[in-house]
């Protein structure tokens, strides 16, 4: 099998309040941060892109 190729990128960009209590925010960076949080979120994704047929033939990788 070839090696993949880059086809294209996009870009999540997550956003607190500046006033966001700083237990808040906390618990916030704390989610981010667990493992599972970033595994799910590929899942979802690919669970996503896979309801287009035309994008079958990609695959799905996120980089922290």
């Amino acid at each position: 099998m070839p090696d993949p190729v880059r086809f294209d990128d996009l870009r999540v960009v997550m956003f607190i309040p500046e006033d966001t209590d700083d237990t808040v925010a906390d618990a916030v960076r704390a989610a981010l941060d667990e493992p599972t949080f970033l595994d799910s979120f590929e899942r979802t994704i690919r669970e996503f892109i896979a309801t287009f047929p035309a994008l079958a033939v990609l695959s799905v990788t996120l980089e922290p």
